[in-house]
């Protein structure tokens, strides 16, 4: 969701974007580029709240993240976190891959290895891509033009010409469609005119 704000007049409004979905403002668009979940921010017995940074884990699947937590002071007996959405839950597996438990967001604490973990927040993050481009009208009208253009040059048309020289009338024409059709017309149309031209008084 993003704040739109403009100076005069005052005003602002918040506008849900979403990829192919952009939103539109002042001739500018706003797009999203793309999302991931980009941190975790959980407490380990009595210690603050702190937060780790997630790394995408593309053999779990194509939007899964997840980070390496130790259990003990020394390092040892790590376990790994992960996660798919910014809802949770937060999935907890052993060295060994044997799923230990899930934690929710800002629920209860998971006993690991003698340790409470507790996930108090999950950080997602977005890309955006911001663009204005005063010349998309003129190329939409462009395109418009170019459209009409090709359907106009599918319709037929046809064109004659008659030059009357020396007691002979000289008669040519041309077609952009249908030349076979077009070339067995034209004799007929040159016998009505003789045939009409005979019968005047």
């Amino acid at each position: 969701r993003l704040l739109f704000s403009t100076p005069a007049p005052a005003t602002t409004h918040h506008v849900d974007i979403s990829v192919n979905h952009p939103a539109r403002m002042g001739g500018v668009t706003v797009y999203q580029a793309d999302w991931q979940v980009a941190a975790l921010t959980l407490q380990m017995g009595r210690s603050p709240q702190l937060q780790f940074p997630l790394q995408a884990l593309p053999s779990l699947g194509e939007q899964v993240w997840g980070l390496a937590l130790p259990t003990h002071p020394d390092g040892s007996r790590p376990v790994l976190l992960t996660v798919a959405s910014e809802q949770g839950p937060v999935l907890v597996y052993d060295s060994d891959g044997e799923r230990l438990g899930a934690l929710r967001v800002d629920g209860p604490p998971l006993d690991v290895n003698g340790l409470p973990i507790r996930i108090t927040h999950v950080l997602p993050a977005s890309g955006l891509l911001i663009k204005r481009d005063p010349g998309v009208p003129l190329v939409y009208t462009g395109f418009a033009v170019a459209l009409l253009g090709g359907g106009l040059s599918v319709l037929a048309s046809r064109k004659l010409w008659a030059v009357a020289a020396q007691g002979r009338l000289h008669v040519a024409g041309i077609s952009n469609r249908d030349v076979v059709s077009f070339g067995e017309a034209l004799p007929r149309l040159l016998d009505s005119l003789t045939e009409a031209g005979h019968g005047e008084p």
